[in-house]
């Protein structure tokens, strides 16, 4: 049984409602529905009705009690087998990264506090790039970051969660007056994006996925998001924002999916699997609990962008 599928139908089940379901487990909401789909076809029945309103099968309710057994009973022996007695207990120097939800990691860490009550921890906060430095000199016990690396040599990272992007432009823009945007439609226009070498990997990655193999004309990097919308705004060309941004942007900007593709700005946490300092154990041991407890399965991650 795939348990990444069945933690998307605990959550979806008690959440009922596949918005709140995905922003609970850090993914986006296509990914979830194609997780829930290929879950219910896996088992040869539905579990959920979408249609006209949200509600668990009568397979779903019987299912939901069975489901949280089975997690419970898999984390637990997790619990026992593990080769660390006990909750970890020092030191650990956190990044938090600048990309990255501060309500998604916050929620995390205060899993692992409750865990390991006894661990200290130090946080930071810092691009992907300047955040694995640290990791890579030993500055730094574990760090959230956007993945994929492009470098990662002794860096593990598990995945935690994908962000969907979606396309924002001025609202009297050439590209407002189209009803559905294709990759096509913005290539003579420039992509106001952030510097490449802050999170190489993941830029790469999140252009790749947009482009389709086309050339994007790219426009200056500006440094965060507020910067990047202030130049939308004045008209310098369209940019890329994360879904859950969506509500708080300014009013003279509208956003657009690009069809057929769905965007996805994956993240995770990083530590340094060959250090052996105090600080690397707890990174070790936060590692673990968030790859039992939150870990976004890989299959999940390339579903999300079929």
């Amino acid at each position: 049984m795939n348990f990444w599928r069945l933690q998307c139908f605990v959550a979806l089940a008690e959440e009922q409602h596949f918005g709140r379901a995905a922003n609970r487990l850090f993914v986006s909401q296509p990914a979830l529905s194609q997780q829930i789909k290929q879950f219910e076809d896996s088992l040869g029945v539905p579990l959920v009705t979408r249609h006209p309103r949200f509600e668990l099968t009568e397979t779903g309710k019987a299912l939901y009690p069975e489901a949280i057994r089975i997690l419970e009973l898999v984390n637990e022996t997790v619990r026992r087998i593990s080769p660390d007695q006990g909750p970890p207990d020092g030191k650990l120097q956190l990044i938090y990264g600048r990309s990255v939800s501060a309500e998604r990691t916050f929620q995390l860490i205060e899993g692992f506090r409750d865990e390991a009550p006894s661990v200290e921890i130090s946080a930071q906060t810092l691009w992907t790039s300047a955040a694995m430095e640290r990791l890579e000199r030993g500055l730094a016990d574990a760090a959230f970051v956007r993945l994929p690396l492009e470098n990662p040599g002794s860096i593990k990272t598990i995945a935690l969660g994908d962000d969907e992007q979606w396309v924002v432009f001025r609202s009297d823009h050439p590209l407002a007056e189209l009803g559905s945007l294709r990759v096509e439609d913005l290539l003579e226009h420039p992509l106001i994006h952030w510097a490449r070498e802050d999170a190489p990997g993941n830029f790469d990655e999140v252009l790749n996925q947009l482009s389709g193999g086309l050339q994007l004309l790219i426009g200056p990097p500006q440094p965060d998001q507020g910067h990047r919308l202030a130049a939308v705004s004045k008209g310098e060309g369209y940019a890329l924002v994360h879904e859950s941004t969506l509500a708080a942007l300014p009013g003279c900007l509208v956003a657009s999916r690009v069809a057929p593709t769905i965007v996805v700005s994956r993240w995770g946490l990083a530590w340094d699997a060959g250090a052996t300092h105090d600080g690397a154990r707890i990174a070790r041991s936060l590692g673990e609990y968030l790859q039992r407890t939150h870990a976004l399965q890989q299959d999940s991650v390339r579903d999300s962008k079929q």
